[in-house]
C-alpha cells in the first residue's frame, strides 16, 4: 500500500492525489495485464474545498484518502478485471465517491476482510457512509458517500505553499475561513 500519509496528498490536494494513486495502480497492473486501464470522472465544479466541506474536520481528508487508496488497491489486486473507474458525484445532500472494477465480483455477502473492516471504521470516524455492491460492469463497487455538513463553512482556496498543507485553515471567531 502507498503512502499512509502521502506528502502529495499535503501539497496537491485530494483530487489530484487520488488520480496519481489511480495512474500507479494502472502501471503496476499492466505489468501482467497489458490492455488494464483506469478511469476518473469529476464533474469541474467539485473541488477539494467541496469534499473538505462535507468532511468533520480538515484533517479527515486522510482517513478519506486511505479508504478511496484501500479500495483502488483492493480492485487491483483481487478483482482479475481490466479496468478500475473511479466516479465523484455531488448530490444535493452528500459527494459520492465511487471505486468499481469490471472482474470478479465477491460472492455475497461481501466478507469482512481486514482492508474492508479498516475503511468502515474509517468511514464512521469521518462522518461517511460506505458500502459494497456487484457493479453493472460485473466486479465491485465501493461507494463511500459523505453527507453536507449544515453550517460547516468551506475553506478558502489555497495554493500550494510549501512548508503548508493545502486544506490548513483558520476560523475566527467571526466565522469566516481565513488562510493562516
Amino acid at each position: 500500500m502507498y503512502n499512509l500519509y502521502p506528502k502529495d496528498l499535503e501539497i496537491e490536494g485530494f483530487l489530484t492525489t487520488i488520480q496519481k494513486r489511480l495512474e500507479d495502480a494502472k502501471r503496476h497492473a499492466q505489468r501482467h495485464t497489458p490492455d488494464f486501464a483506469v478511469e476518473f470522472d469529476c464533474p469541474p465544479g467539485l473541488t477539494d474545498q467541496e469534499i473538505i466541506g462535507h468532511l468533520q474536520a480538515p484533517s479527515h481528508a486522510v482517513l478519506l484518502y486511505r479508504i478511496v487508496s484501500e479500495a483502488i488497491v483492493n480492485a487491483r489486486k483481487h478483482a482479475k478485471g481490466t479496468l478500475i473507474s473511479l466516479t465523484l458525484r455531488q448530490r444535493e445532500d452528500a459527494i459520492e465517491i465511487s471505486i468499481s472494477d469490471n472482474g470478479a465480483a465477491a460472492e455475497s455477502p461481501f466478507w469482512e476482510s481486514v482492508g474492508i473492516s479498516l475503511m468502515r471504521l474509517r468511514a464512521e470516524e469521518i462522518g461517511a457512509s460506505i458500502g459494497f455492491h456487484k457493479s453493472p460492469a460485473g466486479g465491485t463497487t465501493v461507494v463511500i458517500r459523505l453527507p453536507k455538513r449544515p453550517g460547516r463553512m468551506l475553506p478558502a482556496r489555497r495554493e500550494a505553499v510549501p512548508g503548508r498543507r493545502w486544506y490548513d485553515v483558520h476560523q475566527p471567531e467571526n466565522g469566516h475561513d481565513q488562510e493562516l
